[in-house]
């Protein structure tokens, strides 16, 4: 709004134009900066190497995983929002985004979960140029163990299951090849079972099975990666709905910076 104070240049018309200037400058405030938007992103509690460091509630503040140490650098490209962290058990992560309460993790896609967020889309497909990263996923076995992939079934399956990690959508995989599986609360734990041969084996994200071979290779150094991998999928920031539905554009700013960040 544009006021226009017509006056003569006299001492006194110059005293009224100052009065209504500091005036109007009471009535009308200038605007005020806005305050960022809160996103709050959940990831699992228990350790994923590389991508996350240390078990429990804590966020380490030094050498918190790539995944988190990316997340930081996008809070710090990005002025309109502020990135809170959560630790969850993964299904309680899943169930918080479809209710609102978080506003994003990170996931893989698949058609199913379309149900419980929004993920960065360009004329209504799936944005891969827009993707977070990488997450492929292997079965580790024992180098006697005649369980295999071929790249398209499984074969020597036997009548033990195979340890995977619970809510992960590899399982989804599973149930299509008819494999038995047994949901662990982690990737270790799964490696654990394999260790007492109470499981045939262990899927896991390729990168969490080899850095548990490498950081324990007194325990696990005899676990062998079978190839090929089971599945190569890419993995994306997860929008819950309602804040999407809130915050839009924003949200695209979001897929858009770290799409940005990925080229460097």
């Amino acid at each position: 709004m544009m006021i226009l104070v017509n006056f003569r240049y006299t001492p006194r018309g110059c005293f009224c134009a100052l009065f209504c200037a500091l005036l109007l400058h009471m009535i009308i405030p200038p605007a005020l900066a806005q305050e960022p938007v809160i996103f709050d992103f959940c990831y699992e509690n228990k350790a994923l190497l590389p991508y996350y460091v240390g078990d429990g509630d804590t966020v380490p503040d030094k050498n918190p995983g790539l995944n988190i140490t990316t997340l930081r650098a996008l809070d710090d490209n990005m002025a309109q929002i502020t990135i809170r962290y959560w630790r969850k058990p993964w299904k309680h992560c899943l169930s918080s985004i479809e209710s609102g309460k978080f506003s994003g993790v990170i996931a893989s896609y698949y058609k199913g979960r379309e149900a419980i967020g929004i993920y960065p889309k360009s004329e209504g497909k799936l944005d891969t140029q827009r993707k977070f990263g990488s997450a492929n996923y292997c079965l580790y076995k024992s180098q006697d163990s005649l369980l295999d992939w071929n790249g398209l079934y499984f074969t020597g399956t036997g009548f033990s299951p195979v340890a995977v990690p619970r809510g992960y959508s590899i399982i989804n995989k599973l149930k299509f090849e008819k494999l038995m599986y047994f949901e662990v609360k982690s990737s270790e734990m799964g490696f654990n079972l394999l260790s007492h041969n109470r499981v045939a084996g262990v899927v896991t994200l390729c990168e969490v099975g080899k850095r548990l071979i490498l950081n324990q290779p007194d325990v696990y150094g005899h676990f062998i990666e079978d190839q090929p991998v089971l599945v190569k999928k890419s993995a994306y920031l997860m929008i819950s709905k309602p804040f999407y539905r809130k915050n839009p554009q924003l949200t695209e700013q979001i897929w858009n910076t770290m799409a940005a960040l990925n080229k460097q």
